[in-house]
């Protein structure tokens, strides 16, 4: 018998107040939650928004990731297994071992995530255009994805209607109160395409976030290596590599799109002869 694996939703109304309020305001005014990094005083179009906005053509982030690359690398004799390293693994080992093992209940293990997820960063966020032009943005881990669609409307021509989501695979990020950036997936850094509603409504960014195209920011300049690596890896893959509390892929995706299921899908173990 398999089991369903465990997602687990890390409740972002207990840390930054009303989630409906705040999904509210930042719906109306383009403002970010109370958990969203700082805005300078003297920036218009963050102002306007809640954050600091870049905006940027995807093609101009060949050449800044190729550098990350080259800084990334690194010599190799850091691959080399020591005394010191066995040394370390045996002494992690055996703290394992000595812990205590019983079974985490479901606020157990939402009261790790919180904290995992409070210890990260800023997640960098990267929405991607059909016309391939990008605007990227930093949010708080503990921040609900109706933030970020939130963030999304505020750039987006006024009464545009989109749809977020991430690939591959193919899974729509819908503007959830309760999963969070980490909770879906999203960290340490992703990117996120945004398409029309329909289909065939042509998207455009608004006047003052157009007139602000430059380049990509450069976010990777002063950060650690392993840092700097994953966030490289996860842009790479277009979504992110952090998750809830040991919850597979799977699972995330369908807590960030909500959930449902398609409609008379088959498990893998059911189909027989290659049929």
């Amino acid at each position: 018998e398999t089991t369903a694996p465990t997602v687990v939703r890390i409740p972002w109304g207990e840390a930054s107040g009303s989630v409906k309020e705040a999904c509210a305001g930042a719906g109306r005014s383009g403002g970010s939650s109370a958990l969203a990094p700082p805005v300078p005083p003297d920036d218009a179009v963050a102002a306007r928004i809640g954050r600091v906005v870049y905006v940027f053509a995807e093609e101009a982030l060949v050449s800044e990731q190729a550098a990350a690359e080259r800084d990334m690398e690194i010599e190799d004799d850091f691959f080399e297994f020591d005394a010191a390293d066995f040394a370390r693994n045996a002494a992690a080992a055996a703290k394992r071992a000595a812990a205590p093992q019983h079974l985490k209940t479901a606020s157990m293990r939402e009261a790790e995530a919180r904290s995992r997820a409070e210890k990260l960063p800023p997640t960098r966020v990267r929405l991607v255009l059909p016309d391939r032009t990008c605007v990227a943005a930093e949010f708080n881990a503990l921040e609900p994805l109706a933030a970020m669609h939130a963030f999304a409307g505020a750039c987006l021509a006024e009464g545009a209607k989109f749809e977020l989501y991430t690939t591959p695979p193919h899974v729509t990020l819908r503007a959830s109160t309760t999963v969070t950036l980490y909770g879906a997936r999203l960290c340490p850094a992703a990117v996120v395409r945004v398409a029309a509603a329909d289909g065939t409504t042509t998207l455009s960014l608004r006047a003052d976030l157009a007139a602000s195209t430059g380049p990509p920011p450069q976010w990777h300049s002063g950060e650690g290596d392993k840092t700097k690596r994953q966030r490289t890896d996860a842009e790479g893959r277009g979504r992110g590599v952090g998750g809830a509390g040991g919850s597979s892929a799977p699972a995330a995706a369908a807590a960030a799109s909500g959930g449902r299921k398609k409609k008379g899908a088959m498990p893998a173990w059911f189909k027989m002869g290659g049929k």
